[in-house]
């Protein structure tokens, strides 16, 4: 028995020395956060909170990828603007072919020559490079916000989808106890066969449509995936089928949409680029000053002279016309289309804030004078069953109301929510979360 207990010991010894037995060890460990974050990317169906989406958007789409790299771009070109003009190395060999040698022998000439610029060109093109990187990132953010903005409405939309499904199942089970009592009054001798056959194909139609409610879940859901451009992801909405409130002051919120929309802030960014690219095309209207340098060898009386020279086109035909009057009209345009993305993204805002008022006053309403009263009216319908005072049809007609308003119900709670979006997309603060 002593040898048996020293074996039991020592094999516990060794478990416990491996680790197997410790509470942190791999065997008893818990998945981790980014266990589960390694799990979602491997397309396992996840559920999903708004602000989660947001963060995956942001990491994973490659819709932002693709738009990223047009930021990569605009940042090449800043080697564009410290570039100087490359030297030109001239050799000439002078020869005497027939005639008076007035030469001297032969002549060899070296020359080396350094185009400068003396227009600013380097400095206006340090500063439209910046611009054009400037732009290049806002028009990101302006295709992140319309990117996350179609996320959150389908998200919205999968969210209530969702609550469909629960809401139809919520009403099969209610049918199905109504379906038990049913039977057994029919066993006993107080109600007829059809009543249970007529709860029955309700209960057929009802799981019927349970199917087509499941079926646009699984659409919504692959439409999301496929809007964000994230491969074998099936997400899920987790979150409250309810409007946020978000505000509908519009001062307060156009004083922040007016600094922070996406859209406005790349329309001046694109103007300001503009205005730079002019810039650059007056500076390079200046032709480059050459300085040239070299020097002149003779063959029969050896000698060698030093030469030194100053050339400088004359801009009397070519003064850049063309690319100036291009750059002007260019500098005009963007300055009439970001007057019309401000003016644009304030209408939109007035209209989706006037909008919203009048679906949360709907709500509220349909809330008080509708949704209310269901709970009554099936209680009444169920009472009056049970004492034949109303048929197998009435009672199932309650029902069919009830669900048809429920689902109205939900309907606008989506379009209320839809609406608050709308709002958040004109204010240029999509993400906004309460």
């Amino acid at each position: 028995m002593r040898a048996v207990g020293r074996t039991a010991w020592f094999c516990l010894a060794a478990l416990w020395c491996a680790g197997l037995l410790l509470p942190g060890s791999p065997a008893h460990a818990q998945p981790t956060a980014p266990d589960r974050a390694e799990a979602a990317d491997r397309g396992v169906d996840e559920g999903i909170t708004l602000r989660e989406l947001f963060v995956r958007a942001r990491r994973r789409s490659t819709v932002l990828d693709a738009a990223r790299a047009d930021v990569g771009v605009a940042e090449a070109l800043r080697a564009w603007a410290s570039v100087y003009p490359n030297p030109t190395v001239s050799y000439t060999n002078t020869t005497l072919l027939g005639g008076t040698n007035t030469t001297n022998g032969a002549q060899h000439s070296l020359t080396l020559t350094q185009p400068l610029y003396v227009g600013g060109q380097m400095g206006a093109r340090y500063s439209s490079a910046e611009a054009g990187i400037d732009a290049a990132r806002r028009q990101y953010r302006a295709t992140e916000s319309d990117l996350l903005a179609q996320a959150r409405r389908l998200f919205v939309t999968l969210l209530v989808a969702q609550e469909r499904v629960r809401l139809l199942e919520s009403m099969k089970h209610d049918l199905m106890s109504v379906r038990e009592t049913v039977k057994i009054r029919a066993e006993a001798g107080f109600k007829s066969r059809y009543d249970v056959q007529r709860i029955e194909a309700e209960l057929a139609e009802l799981t019927s449509r349970i199917e087509e409610a499941n079926a646009a879940c699984v659409a919504t859901s692959g439409e999301l995936a496929s809007t964000l451009a994230i491969r074998d992801w099936r997400p899920r909405a987790v979150g409250e089928v309810a409007p946020l409130g978000v505000s509908t002051e519009v001062d307060e919120l156009w004083r922040w949409g007016r600094a922070h929309h996406p859209g406005i802030l790349a329309a001046r960014a694109e103007q300001t680029a503009a205005v730079a690219s002019t810039d650059v095309a007056r500076a390079e209207s200046w032709p480059d000053l050459a300085l040239t340098a070299g020097a002149v060898m003779t063959t029969n009386d050896y000698s060698v002279a030093g030469i030194f020279g100053i050339s400088w086109a004359l801009p009397v035909f070519d003064r850049n016309q063309a690319v100036i009057g291009q750059a002007v009209a260019t500098e005009h345009a963007t300055a009439l289309r970001a007057n019309v993305a401000e003016t644009k993204a304030r209408g939109e805002l007035q209209t989706s804030v006037d909008v919203l008022a009048r679906r949360k006053a709907d709500l509220a309403r349909f809330q008080t004078e509708v949704i209310a009263g269901l709970p009554e009216l099936r209680d009444l319908a169920q009472t009056a069953y049970r004492y034949g005072q109303a048929t197998v049809l009435d009672l199932l007609d309650t029902f069919r109301t009830e669900s048809d308003r429920r689902q109205a119900y939900l309907d606008k709670i989506e379009a209320v929510m839809q609406a608050e979006i709308d709002v958040l997309v004109a204010a240029g603060n999509v993400t906004w979360l309460p």
